[in-house]
This record gives structure tokens, C-alpha cells and sequence, in this order.
């Protein structure tokens, strides 16, 4: 498989968003934090092949404890937390008993924000951060995933980005990928959320397109080529 960023040093782009959110995290955490990865599914990303984003992304042993929660209970085979759980009607956690909350690649999934918002503000406690990666609603990739309907999405993953599995593709609703509506629902938080222009993530795995919407990543307009970065500090 073509991998556009093993030209750069070290081992990795300037514009991998990953790193940049997972550096982000890493200065938000302690070795007594209590951390949940929400919609941390059956942890895929393990099998990184780039030596420095596994460790950048690699939270297990860092924090005190580190919990994942999904709805799917593939969630019981993740090996990168200490502890899981499926979430049935609520998040199985104390009121009050998280420092951080990580949602990496699920906001765009939630089809209910305002019970979803209630769930995190009920076990972060105060001064605790709610973090989110998640493509902006305005992005290219996001406008096509809203116009092709999610029954679709699975054929159309296994030509965009054939290295990922199908049974990993869920339904998309984009409800909560502005930074405007992030602000409406959150607005107990303090918000520090930010538009980044990731490397291109859908290019069939061909050099040429890569570089193709690599040029449109840099010339077209921020809004249409990013991902949303949230950062919220629940107040006390």
C-alpha cells in the first residue's frame, strides 16, 4: 500500500492530524488521570505501522486508568484500555469521576447531541476536558458522506480506503461538526476548539491522487478541507 508520508522525517507528515490531536491529549494528562475513550471500538489503529504516532496515541499506562465505552460490543476486545464497557442506555460511570473524555472519529455518528452532551458533562468533573476529533461539516469528504446515503457507505469505503475494514463503517448523521453548534450544545465549557487542514485521507490509495487533493488542501478554502478539533474545559 502507497504511504505518502514515509517521505517525510521523522517517519511521519507535518499535517497528521493524528499526532497532532494525540500530542494535544498528551498535555492534558497525568499518570493519575482518569481518561474514557468514547467510541474506542475494537482498537484498529494498533496496527500502525509508524512507530512515534502508536506512541503518541498509545494513552494505556500513562494515565491512571483508561476506560473505553461504545455501543458496539466489539468494544470487549480492545487491548489498548485498561477496562471496558458497552454502553447500554447511559455511560456505566460515576457522576463526576472522569478527567477527560476522548471522542476520536465519533462525533460525526451522534444522533442525539443533546443526550449525548449530558452524558459527558455528567461524569467529567469540573475542570475536566471533553476532546474530539471529527471531520468539519463543511469538508469535502463530510459534504459527500452527507449526500450518499449510509446504506452506500460501506461500498464505497472498500474503493476509498481499502486498507480499512468494513465492519468498521457506521452510520453518519453530522450533527455536532460545526464549531458553532459545538458552542450551543457545550455551552457550559470553555472552548478552545480549532479547524486543521489534515494530508488527504481518501485517495484509493493512488500516488497521484494523493498529491492531487494534496494541492486542494492547500489552495482551497480552510473550511472545505478541514477537520474540527474540539477542546472543552468544563467549568466549575
Amino acid at each position: 500500500m502507497f504511504d505518502p508520508n514515509n517521505k517525510y522525517l521523522p517517519a511521519y507528515s507535518p499535517n497528521d492530524g493524528t499526532i497532532e490531536f494525540y500530542n494535544r491529549i498528551n498535555s492534558l494528562i497525568n499518570e493519575n488521570s482518569i481518561v474514557v475513550d468514547f467510541g474506542a471500538g475494537r482498537g484498529s489503529w494498533m496496527n500502525d505501522k509508524c512507530e512515534y504516532r502508536l506512541k503518541s496515541r498509545t494513552l494505556k499506562n500513562k494515565v491512571g486508568k483508561l476506560i473505553g465505552v461504545d455501543i458496539d460490543e466489539r468494544i470487549l476486545q480492545n487491548k489498548s484500555t485498561d477496562e471496558n464497557f458497552v454502553i447500554k442506555e447511559k455511560i456505566p460511570l460515576e457522576d463526576n469521576s472522569v478527567d477527560l473524555v476522548i471522542c476520536d472519529w465519533v462525533l460525526e455518528h451522534i444522533m442525539e447531541p443533546l443526550k449525548f452532551y449530558v452524558e459527558i458533562n455528567r461524569i467529567l468533573k469540573p475542570n475536566g476536558y471533553f476532546v474530539a476529533r471529527t471531520p468539519n461539516f463543511y469538508a469535502y469528504y463530510a459534504l459527500i458522506a452527507n449526500i450518499v446515503p449510509n446504506k452506500f457507505h460501506n461500498f464505497a469505503i472498500r474503493y476509498v480506503q481499502k486498507e480499512r475494514e468494513i465492519n468498521d463503517t457506521f452510520p453518519t448523521y453530522y450533527r455536532l461538526n460545526t464549531k458553532r453548534k459545538i458552542s450551543k450544545i457545550f455551552k457550559n465549557f470553555e472552548n478552545f476548539s480549532y479547524l486543521m487542514i489534515p494530508d488527504p485521507a481518501y485517495y484509493f490509495n493512488n500516488k497521484i491522487l494523493f498529491f492531487f487533493f494534496k494541492l486542494i488542501h492547500k489552495f482551497a478554502p480552510k473550511h472545505f478541507t478541514s477537520m474540527l478539533f474540539v477542546f472543552l474545559k468544563k467549568k466549575v
